[in-house]
């Protein structure tokens, strides 16, 4: 449904990225993260619609922008203003206080 970037979280200073997903299936997507660069990380998920008119917002923290690649397939791609990893990642059930998706996967960066 959406991607919210990139709140800096209190206390760690990781970056949080945030799929925010919609849909029936009660079984969490299949992501798969890759870093095809020290400051590219790109998000691809398996058996998963989504219109193409999903983007990113600019950016925050490490993250200088989030893009959408055309295609059939649902893939991000976040540029990085440096060298990052992910610190933890999750999927959490139910809405939260910015999004009314049932589903968020959500990744932090250092």
């Amino acid at each position: 449904q959406d991607v919210r970037c990139c709140d800096v979280q209190a206390g760690s200073g990781y970056t949080r990225v945030v799929f925010d997903l919609g849909g029936a299936s009660s079984a969490d997507p299949n992501a798969t993260v890759s870093f095809p660069s020290a400051a590219t990380m790109v998000v691809t998920f398996a058996g998963v619609s989504a219109t193409s008119s999903i983007q990113g917002d600019g950016g925050g923290g490490i993250v200088t922008a989030v893009t959408r690649q055309s295609g059939s397939q649902v893939i991000f791609r976040l540029t990085l203003s440096r060298a990052a990893t992910v610190q933890g990642w999750d999927y959490l059930g139910a809405t939260d206080a910015e999004s009314s998706a049932p589903l968020h996967l959500y990744f932090d960066l250092n």
